[in-house]
């Protein structure tokens, strides 16, 4: 503990006097001075590699600090972006897996996201890879349709291999649904599985959820909350 505040001090001491002595805009020093607090709330509130969100939420945060939570969310975009803490989004996401939601009104996907950065990098993750999210300014939800929801787990998971038995698996069960378009090539290609997720097609969205569901992997237990999902999408071919 000692020394954790004598680094937090050898850094303001760093920024306010060396040759700068008065000179730092307030800003910069509240923003260090966050990043200092945010690092000890992460090392207190990590377990393992997952911070826990709820009590370092903005609202907790901004409580402790006497600040509104638009600040404390401003705040902590700013000190990733100047003091970046690396961290997996794929297990945060996880670790919230029980708060996702399917709303049927909206055919939407709907992941709260209590954190502004593990938010941005799951925005980030989704664009880079060609899908596509509604954006509420100001919001923490995400809000996501079916098939671009499966394309994130699917381009999550890192073991190509276990990407090659998705693959496969999917078209091996579209065959049996005697879907007429040619399926051979998805067992190939990333591309292919991607034009036919996006196409529209019910058979496609209701078989890779069912497929997700079969295979054993952190990103794919992400699936396995979406029940209600799966049920709407045979409910909807009816």
């Amino acid at each position: 503990m000692q020394a954790k505040k004598a680094e937090a001090f050898d850094k303001i001491a760093e920024m306010f006097y060396n040759r700068n002595f008065g000179a730092t805009p307030k800003s910069e020093i509240e923003l260090l001075m966050f990043s200092i607090l945010m690092d000890g709330m992460i090392h207190k509130y990590s377990n393992g590699d997952v911070l826990d969100m709820n009590a370092c939420s903005d609202y907790n945060m901004a409580k402790m600090l006497g600040i509104k939570q638009t600040a404390v969310k401003n705040l902590k975009l700013k000190k990733q972006a100047r003091y970046p803490v690396e961290f997996d989004w794929r297990k945060s996401l996880e670790s919230i897996k029980d708060s996702i939601r399917y709303d049927n009104r909206k055919n939407k996907v709907i992941i709260p996201v209590p954190d502004p950065n593990l938010y941005e990098k799951i925005r980030n993750f989704i664009q880079e890879k060609g899908g596509y999210i509604d954006i509420q300014l100001g919001s923490n939800v995400i809000q996501i349709r079916p098939e671009y929801y499966f394309w994130l787990l699917y381009e999550g998971i890192e073991d190509e291999a276990i990407k090659s038995t998705i693959r496969k698996n999917i078209a091996e069960q579209l065959k049996k649904c005697n879907e007429t378009e040619t399926l051979d090539s998805i067992a190939e290609s990333e591309e292919s599985l991607r034009e036919q997720l996006f196409g529209g097609s019910d058979t496609v969205l209701e078989v890779i959820a069912e497929v997700l569901d079969s295979i054993e992997h952190p990103m794919l237990a992400l699936a396995k909350g979406a029940k209600i999902l799966l049920n709407y999408i045979k409910d909807h071919k009816k």
